[in-house]
């Protein structure tokens, strides 16, 4: 707490490095060394948010919508700050005491239908021949996450979804059509990153040498991060949720231009007769949309996916 006078004092902790204060009036942090030199932090007014989001041509009414602090990749955020709300029946939604730092706003995507608790993952039994199995997942998943920075006391305009294809097809995995309940599996479709699809485990003689080119692979990525063009990748990341029935048929919506990565890793459970997992990483290159449109549609018809019995 500070006194009337606006002073405070902190005892000093081992590998501190940022500072923040916040009260009515807005929010501040500072680095600790040019602090040191001016023993001043000055308050910047709280930011508003304010935004619409759309779902294919329809506005997405009674949508969970999810805000929160995205610091440069390399920067050790010194807070975390999260909001969420729900948009009303034109698809609107606001944020009001947003600090102006650099910001991400997403469609928290239901993967369960009339699923009102996003706080919590999914349960479902799978009968197997050795009995009851549990698997879970996550009720929600982050969809089209949009940077920004607001500025201090304004009001900032956000828009989600509403441009772009819309994706759907079939995936078909390699094994018995008891293969299961397509609504349990992990699956992602994000922006590829520069430096590609990342290591196969099977494609190294050994644990050492994969360990070896793992890290190699991770200290390559980090100093590109480091990069101006990693920071602007980094801001522009993009990450689709995909909603799949239990025949496999998938739907993608407002997906922009761009090279994807399509990821696949089932959990492990049970089917009549065996156990079976699916894993797939594949790039997909989304093409640019059609002169003078926004919207188009797009199938990528059925994705082979190789099983393996477990």
């Amino acid at each position: 707490m500070v006194d009337g006078q606006g002073r405070f004092n902190f005892a000093p902790e081992l590998g501190a490095n940022t500072i923040m204060a916040c009260n009515k009036a807005g929010f501040a942090e500072a680095e600790l060394e040019p602090l040191n030199a001016s023993n001043i932090i000055t308050l910047q007014p709280w930011s508003r948010v304010e935004g619409v989001l759309r779902i294919g041509d329809t506005l997405g009414s009674n949508e969970v919508v999810c805000l929160w602090n995205y610091p440069e990749k390399e920067d050790k955020a010194g807070f975390f700050f999260h909001l969420e709300t729900r948009t009303d029946a034109q698809g609107r939604f606001a944020f009001d005491d947003v600090p102006p730092v650099g910001m991400v706003v997403y469609h928290n995507l239901s993967l369960i239908k009339n699923e009102p608790d996003p706080g919590t993952d999914w349960e479902k039994a799978i009968e197997t021949d050795e009995g009851t199995m549990y698997v879970t997942r996550p009720r929600f998943v982050e969809s089209q996450p949009t940077y920004f920075q607001p500025a201090p006391g304004q009001m900032c305009a956000v828009s989600l979804g509403g441009k772009g294809w819309t994706i759907r097809g079939e995936f078909h995995p390699d094994a018995p059509e008891d293969f299961g309940d397509w609504t349990t599996n992990e699956i992602h479709f994000m922006s590829n990153p520069t430096l590609g699809l990342g290591l196969n485990y099977k494609d190294f003689a050994n644990d050492a040498d994969y360990e070896k080119a793992r890290q190699a692979s991770v200290d390559a990525a980090d100093a590109y991060d480091r990069t101006e063009a990693g920071k602007r990748e980094w801001h522009n990341h993009k990450n689709y949720g995909i909603t799949v029935n239990d025949k496999g048929n998938f739907l993608i919506q407002d997906v922009l231009p761009g090279t994807y990565l399509l990821s696949i890793d089932t959990s492990s459970y049970g089917t009549r007769n065996s156990r079976w997992r699916v894993r797939l990483r594949k790039e997909v290159v989304v093409p640019e949309m059609p002169a003078g449109r926004e919207r188009a549609d797009m199938d990528f018809g059925t994705i082979e996916i190789p099983a393996t019995a477990e």
